[in-house]
Parts: C-alpha cells; structure tokens; sequence
C-alpha cells in the first residue's frame, strides 16, 4: 500500500533541515563549493569564448542604447528607448557567424562536471535530510564510492531523459498545433489554445511522479525507479501542497531575515556615527557590520538552497516503499552500522 506523504510536517522539517545544516554544509562542503564553482566558471568562460558574437553583440547593443541616452541627456529632453528587439537580434546576429562548436561541447561538458563535482555532498546531504545519518563531524568531506557512482549515473540518466521529455513533448505540441491550424472543422479550433497549458501541465506531472528517484538512489544506495515512482502515487497533489506550504515558510523566512538586516543595519550604523567614522573604532564597527551583513546573506542564500535537498530526503523517507530497508540515525533497521 502506498504511503501518504504528511503535508505540512514534509514541509517544516525541509526548513528545519535547511536552517540547522548550513553551517555544517559550509563546515564539510567548502571544497565540493570551491571546486564547483571554479569548473562551472571554466565551463561559462569557455562556452562563451566559443560563440564571441553573442557578447560582441550585445555589448554593441547597450552602447547604442547608452549613446541614446547621453543624447538624450545633452539635449535635455526625456529618453526612450529607440533601439526595438528586432535592431537589437540584428547587432547580435551579426557576429555569430564565428562559434567555435568544440569549445560549445567543451563548455556544457564542464557546465555539467560542475554538477558530478557536488555529488558526494548531494548524496551525503539527501542521506542526512531522510534521517538515515548524521552530518559528520570534521571540516573536509569528499567521499566518493559505490553509492556516489551510483547517484551520479542516475542523475545523469535523470537529466537525459527529462531533456528528452521536453524534446519529445515540444515535436508533439508542434505537429498537432500545426495539425489543429490547418483544419477547417471550427469545432476543434479551441484545441491549439489549451493544448500547450495541457502539454505543460503533463511534463509538470512526470516531474512530480520521478522527482524522487535522484534521493532514493543516493539514500538507499540503489537505483530503483520503479520504486521511487510508485512511492509517489497518489501522493502528487500532497507533494504540491507540501512544496506551497514551503514556499509560504520561506517568505516568512525571508520577511524575518530582511527585518533582522535591517535592524542590524540601524543599530550598527547608529553606533558607528556615534563613536565617528573615520575613528578606529569607528572603522572596526564599519569592517564588523560588513562581516555580518556577508555572514547572514551566505547564511540566508545557502539556507535557501539546502531546503530542496532537506524536502527531498524527507519525502523519500515518509514515501519509502515498505520493502526498502531505512537505516535511521537511532540505529539500522536490521543491524549492522549506518554506513556515512
């Protein structure tokens, strides 16, 4: 029998998880972070070497609309803009007659190794958010075996085919589209209007029912897609009242992190006027108050980010098919040691 995912509670302990683990995300994660970022840089730069057209473009682009601009300031009167899409495309256009497609290939092939590189983190953070483990203690954490092999091959099998979804699901709308357009029965003539919002509502749908399979592969060290996909049976509209509910938590979140910065903002401002701005210890206050203002966006941004993985482990986890073993962090379900 299928399990029902537990709405709001799914919900708050993704937040809950979120708030809790940045630190120690942070703590373990620093490297995968570095490493991450530095090869989807390399990946960007490269992929934007190949096609120099693009930004030749486009730079042309905002100096003819800087140029409007200067005019229009030089002579006083009120600018609007006077460069339409059509002569902005052409100033792009222009230049793209020169890409490079092996450093194009090049350039998503490191886009995409960026992803692999937050593997091991993504399998041990998907662990710790299903309750399976704890986060571990230490400040490095790069593990990379059996299961992280495992979540890296599913993943990629995962983003193939949802590509290949939306391929397929786009060459249908467009063949039927065309079909519908062309007949004269006016009977049918309402169909090419909501056949889009279907085809979107569809892809939406399988998003849904496979979008467990990335965290059961790297939680239970074995790639089941069959299971994953019946663990949300029936469970589809519950998933979408669990992902409202935390988009509502992480306003809230968000409205409470904005009024403590800018509390914080006051307070640190008024005690640097106070003691004068060019004084050291007006400096030190001024240095202080841009550490912690850096802190808590790093704080706030990773939050944000780990709330995906802390909803995705704990759906699995309350989904998890009765046949599947949980090994949780009171102890494994028959035996044994939890492996971290």
């Amino acid at each position: 029998m299928t399990r029902k995912l537990p709405v709001a509670e799914t919900a708050v302990g993704a937040v809950q998880f979120a708030l809790r683990n940045v630190w120690g995300t942070l703590r373990l994660g620093w490297f995968s972070l570095i490493l991450v970022i530095a090869i989807a840089t390399a990946g960007f730069a490269v992929t934007l070497s190949a096609m120099p057209g693009v930004l030749e473009g486009y730079v042309e682009a905002i100096e003819e609309i800087t140029s409007q601009a200067e005019r229009a300031a030089a002579s006083g009167s009120v600018w609007s803009l006077e460069l339409d899409d059509t002569e902005a495309q052409a100033l792009i256009d222009e230049n793209m007659d020169d890409i490079d497609p092996v450093r194009l290939v090049l350039g998503c092939l490191l886009s995409m190794l960026a992803g692999i590189a937050f593997v091991p983190m993504m399998t041990l953070l998907f662990r710790v958010g299903a309750g399976d483990i704890q986060m571990p203690g230490g400040f490095f954490y790069w593990q990379w075996g059996a299961r992280e092999t495992r979540t890296m091959l599913t993943y990629l099998l995962y983003v193939v085919s949802l590509v290949a979804i939306i391929l397929v699901i786009g060459a249908v709308a467009g063949v039927l589209i065309t079909v519908l357009s062309e007949t004269r029965d006016l009977t049918l003539s309402w169909l090419p209007m909501i056949l889009p919002f279907v085809l979107i509502v569809l892809y939406f749908w399988i998003l849904l029912r496979t979008v467990l399979i990335i965290p059961a592969a790297a939680i239970e060290n074995e790639t089941n897609i069959f299971a994953a996909v019946k663990a949300t049976g029936g469970n589809v509209f519950r998933m979408i009242g669990s992902l409202i509910v935390v988009y509502v938590l992480g306003l809230l979140c968000m409205i409470a992190f904005a009024i403590v910065f800018f509390v914080i903002s006051l307070l640190l401002g008024g005690l640097s006027m106070n003691v004068g701005d060019e004084t050291t210890a007006g400096m030190i206050i001024s240095i202080a108050g841009i550490v912690i203002m850096i802190g808590m966006m790093v704080y706030f941004y990773m939050a944000i980010q780990l709330i995906s993985f802390g909803w995705l482990g704990g759906a699995w986890a309350a989904l998890r098919p009765d046949g599947v073993k949980a090994c949780s962090t009171h102890g494994p379900a028959e035996g044994g040691v939890c492996e971290v």
